[in-house]
């Protein structure tokens, strides 16, 4: 899967969430990322074993940017 896809793919799963958790676990242009978030909030949000952190309440476009840094 490429970043491309796997940001669709994440956006839509949390759009269909809506006020519940979820998860995401994929293998990502060769790296493992693991999510469990809540709307834009990503409490756990691992890239290969490595945790990132994700501030709570911040818009969709932030959201977006702190899943493009892991590629960057």
């Amino acid at each position: 899967m490429d970043r491309i896809e796997f940001k669709k793919e994440l956006n839509n799963t949390r759009k269909k969430a809506g006020e519940s958790w979820y998860t995401f676990m994929k293998i990502v242009e060769g790296k493992n990322i693991e999510i469990k978030g809540y709307k834009t909030w990503l409490q756990i949000f691992r890239v290969n074993g490595i945790s990132h952190h994700s501030a709570m309440d911040i818009s969709v476009k932030e959201f977006n940017n702190n899943i493009e840094s892991i590629f960057n």
